[in-house]
């Protein structure tokens, strides 16, 4: 599943454990080499998503099973950050691509590539995208986009050497986007989790906000296909203005 030269009408849904494996299947294929550029949008079904450190805690497993009880399996990534909720109305964005080290881009600006897509379609709606840290927002960071003090989008990116003789590295990117989720039941389920998991921390349902809060009449399984048709070609355009150019090699791409 490569997007990088097509999007089709209905946004892929996915099983968590199989998205997880296939965002690590398109980096290990761009750090290997195999190719140089790869991009996937997509759903999954209702879980939570957690980084890897929390499995060490003494009572995951417990807490684990507990959630999965409640409709809210719970599947580790490797990367950092915090508890995220995933399921219908939510949709995400994953990119990888090799650059030459010395055309390597700063965070501030990997992170302004990530975000200023999903920023243009919010101004699309009449409304001012903001990047900003929202404390009470789940997986808070620098580089959320919100709108009206409220959490969006969540990023999230990566650096990896490549196991290549040329000078190159490979970042890995990741957008959530709340698109028609349930808030409500998906902010419960990570403080029950955090709960469970004997954790003081919480989050807070009015943190966050939809895509189709900001949008009338238009059906929400509509919006987040129509999302990803906007957002498609625009990252497809930013991974083929990173395409790595030498004497000796021509771009690798990933077909669909």
């Amino acid at each position: 599943m490569n997007h990088l030269n097509s999007m089709p009408a209905q946004v892929p849904i996915l099983g968590t454990e199989a998205a997880l494996a296939h965002e690590k299947s398109m980096l290990e294929r761009v750090t290997s080499g195999q190719v140089d550029q790869a991009l996937s949008i997509w759903s999954a079904q209702q879980s939570i998503v957690v980084p890897k450190r929390m499995l060490s805690l003494a009572s995951f497993a417990q807490a684990s099973a507990k959630s999965a009880k409640e409709g809210w399996p719970v599947y580790a990534r490797n990367t950092g950050g915090d508890a995220t909720p995933q399921g219908y109305g939510v949709l995400n964005v994953s990119y990888a691509y090799a650059v030459m080290q010395q055309s390597k881009p700063s965070i501030k600006h990997a992170y302004h590539e990530l975000c200023t897509p999903i920023s243009d379609f919010i101004s699309t709606l009449g409304y001012q995208p903001e990047y900003l840290s929202i404390p009470a927002a789940f997986c808070d960071g620098k580089y959320n986009v919100g709108v009206v003090g409220r959490k969006l989008a969540g990023t999230a990116q990566r650096w990896a050497a490549r196991k290549d003789e040329q000078k190159t590295t490979v970042l890995f990117a990741h957008a959530l986007i709340l698109v028609n989720a349930n808030i409500s039941k998906g902010t419960s389920a990570i403080n029950r989790l955090f709960k469970y998991c004997g954790q003081e921390q919480s989050v807070e349902e009015e943190a966050h906000i939809n895509m189709a809060d900001l949008v009338c009449g238009r059906k929400n399984n509509q919006l987040i296909n129509e999302l990803a048709i906007f957002l498609q070609p625009r990252y497809a355009n930013l991974l083929q203005t990173r395409q790595i150019k030498t004497c000796h090699q021509t771009t690798k791409q990933e077909g669909n």
